[in-house]
Order: structure tokens, then sequence, then C-alpha cells
């Protein structure tokens, strides 16, 4: 799924490991703060592509934002440079 980082907050967890960014969907007014492996380096007002692990409730049809952050492993961030229609928002699926 594609997000818009708004905000670095420039503030990491207990351990170091994370950093904490203010996110947000595409046409979604409601941006929310998530925790990142500190490997990734985002940049504020640009997209990224998150891929994401994890088990599916196979009788849920979608997850808001902060259940994708809260039950899945992010596996990958990419830079994207696509924008409005052209981002990618794939269903939360079994892996």
């Amino acid at each position: 799924r594609t997000y818009r980082v708004v905000s670095d907050l420039q503030k990491t967890d207990q351990t170091g490991n994370y950093n904490y960014y203010v996110i947000e969907k595409f046409q979604y007014d409601n941006p929310i703060v998530v925790r990142v492996e500190n490997k990734y380096k985002l940049e504020e007002n640009a997209n990224y592509e998150f891929t994401f692990k994890g088990g599916v409730d196979e009788l849920k049809t979608d997850y808001s934002m902060e259940e994708i952050f809260n039950q899945f492993r992010i596996i990958n961030i990419q830079k994207t440079d696509k924008e409005g229609l052209e981002q990618r928002q794939d269903n939360i699926k079994n892996n």
C-alpha cells in the first residue's frame, strides 16, 4: 500500500531500533503515527509503497491503517513517484 510521509517526528523508541512518522493515505483525512525500523530512512512529503506480511482474518473485508500497522509486519518500504490514483492500495491477503 502507498502512504505519504507527512512528518518525521525525529523520535525513536526506547530500543533505538525504530523511528516514528506521521503518515496518510491518499484521499483519507486521518493521518496516523507509525513506528518504522530505522533501517528505512523516510523523507517528509514523499510517497512510499509499504509491503506487509502477516495472518489475515478471512472474514474481514478491509483493514484500517491502524490495524494494518498494528497487526502486520513491514517487510519492505520503497520510495515511489506514483501520485493520486496511480498509487497502490492492494487488498490485504494471506501471505
